[in-house]
């Protein structure tokens, strides 16, 4: 567990824009998000010094992820893996990507918070033998792990065909307000 102010800070700030990123899920109140978040692992990724290995954030995302998901259903059981993974990922980015906090080798492991406004920029970038990995009706269409790992590797692989190739978390540079 961190105990200095910058990582205080940084992980109220975490929770906020987490909240504000589910604002229009199934679970939209502040109090909800940040009971759901308080179940997450996450000083598992966020507070040791040994390299985190990509199984293991593999691993702890899946578990994460599907535990948020069951939890939130008991508020309101139209939340799907995809509301759930937004959550954790966002949460990432803001602590990990932004913040630096984490434990060696987590940012280059994070998934991008992905939501129709990135698929829909993606969707214009990508071929045509991308863009059936990559798409997704909406957020709340993605109601298993397995297919949100699809979009991941599509994401992965379109990430690898830019100049310069970037990595999977880098391709939330084509994320536009």
């Amino acid at each position: 567990m961190c105990t200095s102010v910058r990582c205080t800070i940084i992980r109220s700030y975490s929770v906020w824009t987490t909240q504000c990123a589910l604002r229009r899920s199934p679970v939209r109140n502040s109090a909800g998000i940040s009971h759901l978040l308080a179940q997450v692992d996450f000083d598992l990724v966020m507070c040791q010094s040994v390299p985190i290995q990509e199984r293991e954030f593999a691993e702890w995302h899946r578990e994460q992820t599907e535990r948020f998901q069951r939890s939130a259903e008991l508020i309101n059981n139209d939340f799907s893996i995809g509301w759930a993974a937004k959550a954790i990922n966002v949460y990432l980015k803001t602590s990990a990507y932004v913040g630096d906090l984490g434990r060696p080798g987590l940012r280059s492991l994070l998934h991008p918070p992905i939501d129709t406004v990135l698929r829909n920029q993606i969707l214009t970038r990508c071929g045509p033998e991308l863009a059936a990995e990559v798409s997704f009706r909406s957020i709340a269409s993605i109601s298993t792990y397995g297919r949100y790992l699809e979009i991941m590797e599509g994401l992965r692989r379109f990430g690898q065909t830019l100049a310069p190739p970037c990595a999977l978390f880098e391709v939330e540079q084509f994320w536009a307000v």
